[in-house]
């Protein structure tokens, strides 16, 4: 090969270097931040939801007869005179049957029933 075939080869090859760092880096790189800038946008759409839903949230617990309904319903706090009175639940039906068989197999369905009809 010639020494002058060998220069301009060597020239495009420096072109050719020179056009890929010129154009293709960068360009791969803006496309990335395009993609990430996206779904960046993307978050903080979800982010200001979230807050705006949170500041809905604070606003209707902050009112009075919000923090009250929460004393009385979470904590048990009631007004100076009023009267509170807990009902507990009922007993559930207990159904004794031998552990034996047949019996031993109709314990759990006997059970049921007997709950279902208190």
């Amino acid at each position: 090969m010639s020494r002058r075939k060998r220069s301009i080869l060597i020239g495009v090859a420096v072109v050719a270097l020179v056009a890929l760092g010129v154009i293709y880096l960068p360009a791969r790189t803006w496309l990335d931040q395009q993609r990430e800038t996206a779904a960046d946008q993307a978050r903080l759409k979800r982010l200001n939801e979230v807050n705006d839903e949170l500041a809905k949230k604070i606003d209707r617990l902050s009112d009075s007869s919000s923090i009250e309904q929460q004393a009385r319903e979470q904590f048990g706090f009631r007004m100076p005179g009023e009267e509170s009175y807990t009902v507990p639940p009922p007993k559930g039906t207990v159904v004794n049957l031998p552990p034996v068989w047949p019996f031993d197999l109709l314990q759990e369905p006997v059970a049921r029933a007997a709950a279902r009809q208190s």
